[in-house]
């Protein structure tokens, strides 16, 4: 992945989120695999395709970041 200003943009945006990860650069990886597992195609295959409702997108998105981004990190930091 090229590294720039895009994926400091996004590891920055949420100061009090990024504070959570042990270095500015777990916190921009965190970003960019959120911005990647997010991103409009996976909202179309998920919603447009498969039929599931923007609700069901939400609560998987939100349980996605939850079990991935969030737990490795308490885990790592122990």
């Amino acid at each position: 992945m090229r590294k720039g200003r895009e994926s400091d943009k996004l590891a920055t945006s949420s100061p009090g989120v990024a504070s959570q990860f042990p270095s500015k650069e777990a916190a921009r990886r965190a970003a960019v695999a959120a911005w990647a597992v997010s991103g409009i195609e996976t909202y179309d295959r998920l919603v447009l395709q498969a039929g599931w409702s923007h609700q069901e997108y939400e609560e998987w998105l939100v349980e996605t970041f939850t079990l991935t981004l969030l737990s490795r990190r308490t885990e790592r930091s122990r």
